[in-house]
């Protein structure tokens, strides 16, 4: 590939960005850059230019004018801005790392932003103001908006008490969490492995010789271990493909739960011939980006 074939390869795969969205799944969060200075970037996947997302965790509370709608009612806008926009870290971070903003607002489904805080609530209930609330998202770099529809009546005075209000406290709030793949727990299939070699001949189930009132399957050890050796991985782990091969380990996993006599004969009680085993735990998805002002019912 000649260097102009590289570069207009390279232009494609930016055009490509810039005129779609992207999604979670097209970003490299194994190159997650955390400024602690209310901003996170992250790559797109597969490019050596350095474009991506970003998201900001410090956000500022702005308030519009009023504006009347009509007669009745009117409106004041409350907007959530980037505080990295305004003291200069989200310059300096584009500029030192050379990074490239596909300025997009990138949320998951569940995100909540713009939401009216009970603070505000609570104000509104106290000024007695019949209202209407709005949440909108966007426009990047902001991340969203809240309206507040409202009768006016005649209400001039509790009006501009609102306005106060609103200057100089935070009034919506926000959360959402973007995370690691969560990991689900790996499994051996006790019951399918047990099917088949029953369904083989090598193991019949009979009365247990330790209770009477149980019963167990019963077969010849070197048997059943030859021929579980060559079933299908997937029986074993349960995070296993078809294609996956069945290594030593995984097998004897499933050959410790069998107990064998001095004549070579095999055992495995019913009930754990029944049971799909655990082997490894779940583990849960971690937050690599939170976002969550909740708490946050104070003065601006």
């Amino acid at each position: 590939m000649n260097i102009l074939t590289k570069l207009s390869a390279a232009a494609l795969l930016v055009s490509s960005f810039t005129s779609s969205a992207v999604t979670l799944g097209d970003l490299d969060f194994s190159k997650l850059q955390n400024t602690n200075q209310g901003l996170v970037f992250v790559p797109v996947k597969n490019t050596t230019i350095n474009s991506g997302v970003f998201w900001y965790t410090e956000l500022a509370q702005t308030v519009s004018p009023i504006i009347k709608l009509n007669p009745y009612f009117n409106k004041i806008t409350l907007r959530a801005f980037p505080e990295a926009h305004q003291n200069g870290a989200y310059n300096g971070f584009v500029n030192t790392e050379n990074a490239r903003d596909l300025r997009q607002n990138l949320l998951p489904s569940d995100a909540q932003v713009c939401a009216p805080n009970s603070a505000l609530i609570a104000k509104l209930s106290e000024l007695d103001i019949s209202y209407e609330f709005t949440p909108r998202v966007g426009s990047y770099p902001g991340l969203c908006w809240l309206d507040i529809k409202y009768f006016t009546g005649d209400q001039a005075p509790r009006e501009q008490e609102l306005l106060s209000f609103l200057n100089n406290n935070q009034a919506i709030e926000h959360y959402y969490q973007i995370g690691g793949s969560a990991k689900p727990a790996v499994y051996i299939d006790t019951p399918q492995i047990v099917a088949d070699l029953v369904a083989e001949g090598l193991l019949t189930q009979q009365p247990s010789k330790v209770d009477h009132l149980t019963n167990e399957y019963t077969g010849n050890f070197y048997s059943v271990a030859f021929a579980s050796s060559n079933l299908p991985a997937t029986y074993f782990r349960s995070d296993y493909t078809n294609q996956s091969q069945l290594t030593a380990t995984d097998w004897t996993k499933f050959m410790e739960l069998v107990s064998i006599d001095l004549h070579g004969s095999l055992s495995l009680p019913e009930s754990a011939a029944a049971t799909v085993v655990e082997i490894e735990p779940a583990i849960p998805g971690t937050a690599l980006i939170e976002v969550d002002t909740r708490a946050t019912n104070t003065g601006l």
